[in-house]
């Protein structure tokens, strides 16, 4: 399927590549109509699996895919909490704790929300009970597999699961 063909072409890639492509279709989402118009709703949320967890410009990358209206993040390779719970700071404004800077981006018209409105919804889900922002962590190593209990326990982390065709 093309989601694998994507997958490998990311990773062979790299998020910084990617970006300019991924801003194309999130643009192309919002103009075939992923916000209804009246009234103003998010119809086709956006779960993108971010760059592996140890690559330098990961928490870079979260900010960029969540200002251009990315509702969740997958997290490929999540081998520690610390991993897991630094993306999830990653994804929240410091004004709420985390370390995302406070520029939105396109978010609010992709969502179809006001700035004011999404600023409060696009927070992690359940660590806020107000957010929508979910997170996914992807197990797929030894390592993970030695720490998935640790990784289960991140506050904020919604699904957990394990990579089952390359835990090899």
């Amino acid at each position: 399927p093309e989601h694998y063909f994507l997958d490998a072409w990311i990773s062979k890639t790299g998020a910084a590549a990617l970006m300019p492509a991924f801003t194309d279709l999130m643009k192309g989402l919002q103009a075939a109509g992923a916000v209804s118009r009246s009234p103003l709703l998010l119809t086709h949320p956006v779960i993108v699996k971010t760059p592996e967890l140890d690559e330098p410009t990961i928490h870079a990358d979260i900010a960029t895919q969540l200002n251009l209206g990315v509702s969740g993040l997958m997290l490929p390779k999540a081998e520690s909490a610390d991993q897991v719970q630094k993306a999830i700071a990653a994804m929240r404004f410091k004004s709420k704790g985390g370390t995302r800077p406070e520029d939105v981006g396109n978010a609010p018209k992709y969502w179809g929300l006001k700035e004011a409105d999404y600023r409060r919804k696009a927070d992690v889900w359940p660590l806020n009970p107000e957010g929508e922002l979910i997170v996914w962590a992807i197990v797929e190593t030894k390592e993970g597999l030695a720490n998935v209990r640790e990784i289960a326990q991140v506050p904020g982390l919604s699904v957990l699961v394990p990579g089952a065709g390359t835990l090899g």
